[in-house]
């Protein structure tokens, strides 16, 4: 009798345990090539389970002859998978740096069977050469996503012959920039003008010949002096220059600064040509020891140069700019906030909303101008902006000289989706792999449409859009105005109301 209670209490207790252990589940599944209308198995692949920030490794295998696979031991917490093999990219997403696909294991069965969809990573190669059509070695070639989302730009230098070749790229639009590491005898940058590319899956854009120039001659000499503020031992003054578009290229790190003198004046030698903002940082000395002075920034305003400056008079621009609350339509996500102020003459800001929950922000070092107000990333959109509860039209405010505007401006996160099917104009046929671009308030996205010719928009902001396919357009071609207009009837436009899900039939352009 003993014995049998001894047995029982053991399979109580072997029970018990099971019950409270988690269920784990047999991860495996199959690898895809998705390639034009195919879907062929990527052979000898690494398909490898992470914790889901994508740090740690928690498992991996390989794919077989058949593009199968299949971790060896069951696997009972959420993971990320993501398949790896060089020249390939993952369809979901299809970015750079991703931690992969979330999976909850801890359910048998829950990960078994899975289709694993990847595509043919694209390549950009080109040649560098000085004025004289030499090549140009050691020019680092960046390659950077012009789609307002995180991600790490890709890098390449030029080799003896000027050659660069940039591989594992992801389809979208980008930004190729290509500066040189060698100065010349004056200490001149010499940079290339940037270019702008829409790379499709697994396109091989080759041929790209790029013509280093001196920028701005070495640039120009900018003196002057400071006034209206405290020029003693116990406060240091920096002046700032910022530059806008290319010149922040130029300049590399986008900012100079110079200490201005104990009489206010100051001194640059090497501006690059271009538009700048400038600014006065003042640090004052700490009173008492270790306490630590955060440092105050002042407008001084705009410039443009375009040669040899002396003389220049600045002060202090009385206090410009935009305060008030953000509200959100649905509950804040706890995080910070940060807004981006764009102006129709150029000028552009950031303001950053630390205290999600508390949501006062203030902005009083701002150029006169008429900015646009818009969320900066993807987790909201502006959905209004109010001043007196009434709504700016646009979510723009117009900024006078010494103006302080009292603003709400509210959040939400209710995007709208805009999706649909591509069809040929001659027979109406699926169009697989066309490019679609929507058009409106924030510029011009493009996707490609998939195998079966449906394309997705996802977290689309509300305004007015147009919509139109090309079966071959790279995106610089489609941010001018000619090919929307060559289009003619094949663009649609539409308004996109927030939270809506649009579905669009869509003839691709002739």
């Amino acid at each position: 009798m003993k014995r049998r209670a001894c047995a029982g209490r053991a399979l109580l207790a072997a029970f018990l345990l099971a019950a409270a252990s988690p269920a784990a589940s047999v991860v495996s599944g199959v690898a895809r090539v998705v390639d034009g209308r195919r879907s062929v198995p990527l052979r000898k692949a690494a398909v490898v389970a992470l914790t889901p920030d994508g740090r740690k490794v928690v498992a991996a295998t390989r794919t077989d002859s058949e593009g199968l696979f299949r971790f060896p031991r069951p696997i009972a917490r959420r993971i990320a998978l993501r398949v790896e093999k060089v020249g390939y990219l993952p369809v979901a997403g299809a970015r750079q740096g991703g931690a992969g696909r979330i999976l909850d294991c801890r359910r048998a069965g829950a990960c078994e069977s899975l289709s694993l969809e990847t595509i043919r990573a694209a390549v950009v190669a080109g040649t560098v050469v000085d004025e004289l059509g030499e090549p140009f070695d050691n020019v680092n070639a960046a390659l950077t996503l012009l789609e307002g989302q995180a991600s790490r730009t890709l890098r390449a230098r030029s080799d003896d012959r000027g050659d660069f070749r940039i591989a594992g790229v992801a389809p979208g639009r980008y930004e190729l920039t290509t500066v040189s590491s060698y100065r010349g005898l004056d200490d001149s940058l010499y940079a290339g003008r940037p270019v702008e590319l829409e790379v499709a899956a697994g396109e091989i854009v080759a041929g790209l010949r790029i013509v280093l120039m001196r920028a701005g001659g070495g640039g120009f000499r900018v003196n002057g002096a400071v006034r209206g503020v405290e020029l003693s031992s116990r406060v240091t003054n920096f002046v700032r220059f910022r530059g806008f578009g290319s010149a922040a290229r130029r300049l590399q790190t986008g900012v100079l600064a110079r200490e201005v003198n104990a009489d206010g004046t100051f001194a640059f030698d090497k501006i690059p040509e271009g538009r700048y903002v400038l600014t006065l940082q003042q640090v004052r000395a700490a009173s008492t020891p270790g306490e630590q002075r955060r440092p105050e920034r002042f407008m001084l305003g705009a410039l443009d140069v375009a040669g040899d400056i002396e003389g220049l008079l600045l002060a202090p621009l009385p206090p410009t700019g935009i305060r008030g609350r953000i509200a959100y339509r649905e509950a804040p996500l706890g995080k910070p906030v940060l807004l981006a102020l764009q102006g129709a003459g150029g000028a552009f800001a950031q303001i950053l909303v630390a205290n999600a929950a508390a949501g006062a922000f203030a902005n009083l070092q701002l150029l006169p101008d008429r900015y646009t107000i818009r969320s900066f990333g993807r987790e909201h959109f502006v959905r209004a902006v109010l001043e007196d509860g009434e709504p700016l039209a646009g979510n723009i405010v117009d900024l006078d000289l010494g103006r302080i505007r009292d603003l709400q401006i509210l959040l939400s996160r209710d995007f709208a989706r805009v999706s649909g099917r591509v069809k040929k104009p001659e027979s109406g046929a699926p169009a697989a792999f066309y490019r679609v671009a929507l058009r409106g308030p924030h510029g011009v996205v493009g996707v490609q449409a998939d195998q079966y010719a449906r394309f997705r928009f996802e977290k689309v902001a509300p305004g007015g859009y147009e919509i139109c396919a090309w079966p071959d357009a790279g995106l610089p071609q489609v941010k001018s105005g000619g090919i929307w207009q060559q289009a003619g009837g094949a663009v649609r436009a539409f308004p996109v109301d927030a939270g809506a899900n649009i579905e669009i039939s869509l003839t691709a352009a002739r």
